[in-house]
């Protein structure tokens, strides 16, 4: 019994110092030292980056209110991407102009080429939806709207 003992000890060891190897070759001795500080000090989650894109919808008056588009967004970028990305893009309509068929949506900026590619998807749903800009604040895309 004791000799197995040994033997689960000496092998936990070695696939200890295994990892650590592999560990500071893959990474870098630098690579793993941030790494480990950045464990170990428990950095914080970093809060997303908000940025606006600023679209055309056809056809005119198709939707109303904020709302429909929304829905039809969250829609499409579920279609196209899934559950997982939807919650991580977090599309938001926070101003439309039903008359000229325009809107500003609200996401999260880390997903800017996931949720554009997602747009595509529109057309299946019976609409579309033309990218014109993407704006850091809503100041500079109300801008770029008129």
């Amino acid at each position: 019994m004791e000799v197995y003992q040994v033997l689960i000890l000496i092998s936990l060891v070695l696939s200890t110092v295994a990892i650590t190897l592999v560990a500071i070759i893959l990474l870098g001795s630098r690579g793993l030292l941030r790494y480990l500080r950045a464990s170990l000090l428990g950095k914080k989650a970093a809060k997303y980056r908000k940025r606006y894109l600023v679209v055309l919808f056809y056809p005119p008056g198709f939707f109303k209110t904020p709302e429909e588009l929304e829905a039809a967004l969250k829609e499409c970028v579920r279609q196209s991407l899934g559950l997982i990305y939807l919650s991580g893009i977090d599309p938001r309509v926070v101003f439309i102009n039903p008359k000229e068929s325009r809107a500003i949506i609200r996401f999260n900026g880390e997903f800017k080429t996931e949720l554009l590619a997602s747009l595509a998807c529109a057309s299946r749903l019976g609409f579309k939806i033309v990218p014109i800009w993407v704006a850091g604040s809503f100041k500079s895309a109300k801008k770029r709207l008129s």
